[in-house]
C-alpha cells in the first residue's frame, strides 16, 4: 500500500486518510509527499503500537508480541521498514495523484 507525508508531518498514511482529512477541512487538493522505505539497522517500526522500537524489544517484554507462526519467532506486528519522504505530488478530493515538476 503507498503511503503519504503531510508536510511538517512525521507520520505517513495511505490515500484514503489524506482524502478523509481532505472532506473533513473542505480541501480540494493537498500537497503530500511520497513515502519512500527507508531501512535503520537494529531497529524496528510495530505496527501495533505505532512506534519504533530496538530489535530484541518483542518477546516476553512486549504484551503485544504476536508471532507469525502462533508459537515463538518473528512478531506480526514488526515491519523493517521506516519511511522518509520522497518526490512532492497533489491529491485532489476526487483521488487523483498529480506529479510536482
Amino acid at each position: 500500500m503507498k503511503l503519504y507525508f503531510q508536510k511538517n508531518h512525521a507520520i505517513c498514511y495511505p490515500k484514503s486518510w489524506h482524502l478523509d482529512y481532505m472532506k473533513e477541512t473542505g480541501l480540494t487538493e493537498l500537497e503530500l509527499f511520497e513515502a519512500d522505505p527507508e531501512k535503520v539497522p537494529g531497529f524496528f517500526w510495530c505496527s501495533e503500537v505505532g512506534e519504533p522500537s530496538e530489535d530484541g524489544y518483542c518477546g516476553k517484554i512486549c504484551d503485544d508480541y504476536a508471532p507469525k507462526n502462533g508459537k515463538s519467532g518473528m512478531c506480526r506486528h514488526r515491519s523493517n521498514n521506516f519511511h522518509q519522504p520522497g518526490k512532492k505530488v497533489i491529491l485532489t478530493i476526487n483521488g487523483k495523484i498529480r506529479s510536482i515538476k
